[in-house]
């Protein structure tokens, strides 16, 4: 294994990566001893395909946790942020929505994900442009639309969503960003049919020049090949783009400076 595929995060909710899973697999011998020791497999689940691809031994299922006895697992433990942040803009050509889901899914049995949230935007100068605290119940859609707010425009800035409950987590939220003709978002996959994805970010002369930093990580979380990227960076006008190509391994994790690398 490759040491950027090492250093690759596989379980997001325990931040474990490909070398520490390897390393533990080959010490323990097989995936239940393996989850018992580093609960990977056992938040969300999101990484259960990955984990059973990388070792070829389906990883235990959570709906059967409470009858094994795992420790530090639970059919109603959720571990995620619960702090979140995301990029907002509302400019007349690219609105801004926002979604969280708390439902339950059905791994999770008859569990009670009632929590009290609290969100906020702030502006390019920090200041709170809105702030408000609700009640997010147990299978609850949150909806964040900059079409229905009464924002000054043009509005750049940074929503931020956090959830009060210590027993947190399975609720994330996902930012589209639309022109009214088409719509990219933070959850995006490469085999999802839609092969370019679209990305605003926040840069002027005050970013450019200021101790502010942008990054972009971009993982390719398949085994078999390499992942081919393009990042083409332009204006809102679509004037003066940079094009690059940059290879993604197997496993692999990717992270650009912006500024250094485009600007």
């Amino acid at each position: 294994m490759t040491s950027s595929a090492s250093e690759s995060l596989v379980c997001f909710c325990h931040r474990k990566t490909a070398g520490e899973l390897v390393a533990a697999y080959k010490r323990l011998g097989n995936m239940e001893l393996l989850q018992k020791e580093t609960k990977a497999g056992l938040g969300c689940g999101g990484c259960r395909l990955t984990l059973f691809s990388i070792f070829g031994e389906a990883p235990k299922d959570l709906n059967v946790l409470e009858h094994d006895h795992i420790p530090g697992a639970s059919a109603c433990v959720k571990p995620g942020m619960r702090l979140m942040k995301g990029l907002v803009v509302a400019d007349g050509k690219i609105e801004s929505t926002i979604y969280a889901s708390n439902a339950v899914p059905p791994q999770f049995i008859d569990c009670d994900s009632t929590t009290e949230l609290e969100y906020a935007l702030f502006d390019l100068e920090g200041r709170a442009v809105l702030h408000r605290c609700d009640s997010f119940k147990t299978n609850q859609t949150f909806v964040f639309d900059s079409r229905e707010e009464s924002l000054p425009r043009p509005f750049y800035g940074l929503f931020l969503f956090q959830l009060k409950r210590s027993n947190y987590g399975a609720s994330r939220f996902n930012v589209h960003w639309s022109n009214g003709r088409s719509t990219t978002t933070t959850h995006e996959i490469g085999d999802s049919g839609r092969p370019d994805v679209h990305f605003p970010l926040i840069v002027n002369k005050n970013v450019l020049e200021g101790p502010n930093r942008i990054y972009i990580s971009i993982q390719n979380t398949y085994n078999e090949n390499p992942m081919r990227c393009t990042i083409r960076v332009y204006d809102v006008d679509n004037r003066d783009d940079i094009t690059w190509d940059c290879p993604i391994p197997r496993f692999g994790t990717r992270w650009f400076d912006v500024l250094e690398q485009f600007f």
